[in-house]
């Protein structure tokens, strides 16, 4: 087992940028939505400013969960299972200790943005029976997130690969779901 958290800290270390980028984008979330709302408000600007606290909302958002899937396809491309620089075949490091790390790590990313949206909801007085309604939904962003990315990144070779083949998938995606629409 101890070496099994050595490989979960090795890969948290590893993983330190986007892990950065995953904080600072959720707490910039927080910071923009206490600006916005202590602007003074005119009649006139309520919609504009809506609208640019939506974008910065989103982006941010999308900035969030892009730093996620690239953690875990960075977490599936470090070790790879086959090829002739997987290191973990030399060392007395069985398969399924290298998965339990891998699935442990992943976890670290799904319950890094729900901790620090525990600590916003409890910081602003949420109700403990609102917080269980909004925990599922941000439960389930996360886990898809880490959870996709992590098992379609098992399907590519190298991270640019991962990154191609998700922007196509996804350009696919939209274009058959706006197809469907009509």
């Amino acid at each position: 087992m101890n070496l099994t958290w050595h490989i979960v800290r090795k890969d948290l270390r590893r993983l330190w940028p986007w892990l950065a980028l995953l904080t600072g984008a959720i707490l910039l979330r927080y910071v923009s939505a206490i600006y916005f709302t202590s602007l003074p408000v005119r009649a006139s600007d309520v919609g504009a400013r809506w609208d640019l606290r939506e974008i910065a909302d989103w982006t941010l958002l999308a900035i969030s969960l892009f730093s996620t899937a690239i953690s875990a396809a960075t977490l599936v491309h470090a070790d790879p299972v086959t090829g002739t620089n997987a290191f973990w075949i030399t060392r007395p490091l069985s398969a399924s200790r290298l998965l339990l790390a891998k699935i442990t790590t992943i976890f670290a990313l799904i319950l890094l943005p729900l901790v620090l949206q525990l600590a916003w909801w409890r910081f602003h007085s949420y109700s403990t029976a609102e917080i269980l309604a909004q925990l599922p939904t941000t439960l389930a962003r996360n886990a898809s997130t880490a959870a996709g990315a992590f098992f379609f990144a098992l399907l590519t070779r190298n991270i640019g690969h991962f990154i191609l083949s998700a922007l196509l998938g996804t350009l696919a995606f939209g274009a058959m779901i706006a197809a469907l629409a009509k």
